[in-house]
């Protein structure tokens, strides 16, 4: 039992980890271009960790699916898509990438598309943690020192402040507009290639493409512009001047961390995150009462209990 509980707590920190990482990313400059890329891999390579210590659960499910012996179980089906959605963000992200020796000629087009991923996972991610609020009841709800009318009181107040906070969140950031945004035709354009509109966050720091406007170069023009002058402004043993790298936004920077930004940042998109969640838990709880005295039909595995994705 010790050693049950300590491998739940081991998923649950895990599940932490992975939430902070997954809002911080959706700012790309709230600390650097570097750890924006960087810290999207590491959660990539956490995400495929949390799968793995699931995988008893993934194994039998994925085969009394196939095997017809189970109904779709819609958390499986959700992981998928989550899988499927955090694989293009990652590939796409690889490919545009500006710190790291992947990125590709044109990948600018590929932008609209990182950024549909992007906020299909917040809300995939949302789904998948509601989903699993029964479990979350029992293991965090229920251990908290309420009673009666009181833990029903504060319940529905808990509810209220998440969805309010995180429909604010939803309408003040670009999550709803990055889904229509690879199909849109009234975007500012370059050529013959659309740009998704340029995003400022709440914080004020930019987190979407760098499209160039009406008499403004393009990024790479840009970037051998600032080069040219990095070169002019060198001394004589070739060194850029302290403070040059910061001026032209590079990616190994010297600008201070803004706690704020970081704190606003995080608490913005885990809005999202755990709005999404609540609704899933309450429109579950909703069909369940709905379904209930009907017999279900579940994955025979005894991991299928003790799954916590």
């Amino acid at each position: 039992m010790q050693q049950h509980m300590k491998k739940r707590f081991c998923k649950f920190a895990l599940d932490l980890v992975l939430l902070v990482l997954l809002a911080l990313m959706y700012q790309k400059r709230v600390i650097s271009m570097r750890f924006h890329e960087l810290g999207g891999l590491a959660l990539f390579g956490l995400f495929v960790l949390h799968k793995a210590l699931n995988w008893a659960w993934i194994a039998s499910t994925t085969n009394g699916i196939l095997h017809r012996r189970i109904k779709l179980n819609p958390l499986w089906l959700v992981d998928l898509l989550l899988f499927v959605s955090m694989t293009c963000v990652i590939i796409t992200g690889l490919l545009i990438s500006k710190t790291l020796p992947t990125a590709i000629e044109g990948g600018f087009r590929l932008k609209a598309w990182h950024y549909f991923f992007s906020s299909l996972s917040i809300v995939l991610t949302g789904v998948h943690l509601g989903l699993h609020w029964p479990l979350l009841h029992r293991a965090i709800w229920d251990r908290i020192p309420l009673s009666g009318r009181f833990r029903t009181v504060t319940g529905a107040l808990v509810l209220c402040a998440v969805v309010c906070s995180g429909l604010f969140a939803l309408t003040s950031t670009s999550i709803l507009s990055r889904f229509v945004q690879p199909f849109s035709n009234s975007m500012p354009q370059y050529g013959n290639m659309p740009f998704p509109q340029e995003d400022s966050g709440a914080n004020g720091e930019l987190s979407m493409t760098e499209a160039p406007q009406d008499g403004q170069m393009t990024p790479q023009a840009e970037q051998d512009s600032m080069s040219e002058a990095g070169r002019q402004f060198s001394g004589e043993n070739g060194e850029m001047p302290a403070g040059f790298d910061k001026m032209r936004g590079g990616p190994m920077g010297d600008e201070k961390i803004s706690i704020s930004n970081v704190m606003g940042t995080l608490g913005t998109y885990a809005s999202c995150v755990l709005m999404f969640a609540a609704l899933t838990a309450l429109l579950q709880s909703r069909i369940r009462i709905l379904k209930k005295g009907k017999p279900k039909k579940f994955a025979s595995s005894p991991a299928a209990d003790a799954e916590m994705n």
